[in-house]
């Protein structure tokens, strides 16, 4: 007996779904050209700075490569996104998974990372309330999930 065919539309509920549950990260599916890059860091990069550079590797991806790529991407920011290709067309289909850390934030490492990137101190309040409430999750656990 053959399983019918199954849309990314169709199977992404779920997989949505069951991500949230497990590990509180939320994610949505990004047709080409990819107007809704904001949403993998809730739009925090362009609070910060304004305008900024979406320079990444989901840019660069290869027709050729199949689909179910995992791309981790780690922002200067302090969090991470997965990315994963779900077709292979020359611009695939992806599911964009928000924003999340490897390890709780502290008022330290918000401290840290303000300097490192320039954020003036007038942001500190929303960027702890960002911050604090990133999920914490632990990355082979996630992408072992998503795979």
């Amino acid at each position: 007996m053959a399983l019918p065919y199954i849309s990314v539309e169709d199977c992404f509920p779920v997989i949505r779904q069951t991500i949230l549950d497990t590990y509180k990260v939320d994610s949505f599916l990004m047709h080409y050209p990819y107007s809704d890059l904001e949403r993998l860091d809730m739009g925090l990069r362009k609070m910060v700075w304004g305008t900024y550079s979406t320079n990444s590797a989901i840019f660069s991806l290869s027709p050729e490569q199949d689909a179910w790529q995992i791309i981790v991407l780690k922002s200067v920011l302090g969090f991470y996104n997965l990315i994963i290709t779900v077709t292979n067309e020359e611009h695939p289909d992806m599911f964009g998974f928000m924003p999340f850390r490897t390890e709780p934030a502290t008022p330290a490492v918000i401290n840290r990372i303000m300097k490192e990137n320039g954020i003036p101190p007038q942001y500190t309040s929303s960027m702890q309330q960002v911050y604090y409430n990133l999920p914490v999750v632990e990355m082979q656990s996630l992408i072992t999930q998503c795979h």
